[in-house]
């Protein structure tokens, strides 16, 4: 499953958060997140 988040900087831009999460039986879930300045690489990712 795939997230995308919104976030604000202390300079008031936004940077857009991408953020995977797979969860596999038996063993952790893997987790990986990633800060992108545009949301169409975000979502390109």
């Amino acid at each position: 499953m795939a997230t995308i988040r919104k976030r604000r900087k202390k300079d008031g831009s936004f940077s857009y958060l991408a953020r995977i999460r797979i969860a596999r039986t038996g063993q952790p879930d893997y987790s990986e997140s990633k800060t992108f300045s545009r949301k169409a690489m975000a979502e390109d990712s």
